[in-house]
């Protein structure tokens, strides 16, 4: 009888020794990749919890007036806003030698009554230079020109009024007073409304007087009044 002759398969112990190297190495990978989208999955919902990152100009909240914005410390809030254009010549019947703060006709004051109220057990500082009044959509602010008080320290479960002057040219805008608590945190914008942009009349408001008679002044611009 003729013997057929049978084909040897290589040595099982080499195929498993490599089948042995092969898995392990296939395994880390597997798991590796498991870890990966574990850690992504992760950073996206801590994303998705924490919002962006803040942007310093767009701001924290925006109101109007006799609304307060919530800050670290309470509240602030603009309690009365008016425009008054400056004065023309017939308005001031020559008298413009005796009238303190005195704007030009083609000039206007913006004046913002600000109530700053500090919920916290700490004290809270302020200032007027945290303020800075915006015209229309014009980038560049307009810092006070004078302010009831100075910088200070609000103690605990206290409150304060603020009487804020600016300056700005005779204009029909409207007008947002913006708040920073610190240099680098998100603006509170308070809406101031509409200006006329009309000057002031003979025998109408007294020019120069919208402050109140015997109001002292800081002035933050290195002018007297």
């Amino acid at each position: 009888m003729k013997q057929v002759s049978a084909v040897i398969p290589p040595p099982g112990g080499a195929v498993r020794r490599g089948q042995a190297r092969a898995v392990p190495i296939v395994r880390a990978g597997g798991l590796l990749i498991v870890v990966l989208a574990l850690i992504g999955a992760a950073l996206a919902l801590k994303l998705m919890i924490a919002g962006p990152a803040p942007d310093p100009n767009r701001p924290a909240f925006e109101v109007g007036i006799a609304h307060p914005a919530p800050t670290s410390f309470g509240t602030i809030a603009v309690e009365f806003a008016q425009f008054l254009g400056g004065p023309t010549e017939n308005a001031l019947t020559g008298a413009s030698h005796n009238v303190a703060a005195l704007v030009g006709p083609d000039q206007m004051q913006v004046e913002a009554t600000v109530t700053i109220t500090n919920f916290a057990k700490h004290t809270a500082d302020y200032s007027p230079t945290q303020f800075e009044l915006l015209v229309g959509n014009k980038a560049e602010p307009i810092l006070p020109k004078r302010a009831s008080v100075g910088a200070g320290t609000l103690q605990p479960d206290a409150g304060i009024d603020e009487r804020l002057v600016f300056v700005t040219g005779l204009t029909r805008q409207d007008f947002t007073l913006r708040y920073r608590e610190t240099p680098t945190s998100q603006p509170i914008l308070m809406k101031l409304g509409h200006s006329n942009g009309l000057p002031q009349r003979a025998h109408g408001e007294k020019p120069g007087q919208i402050l109140g008679v015997g109001q002292t002044f800081h002035d933050h611009t290195g002018q007297k009044p």
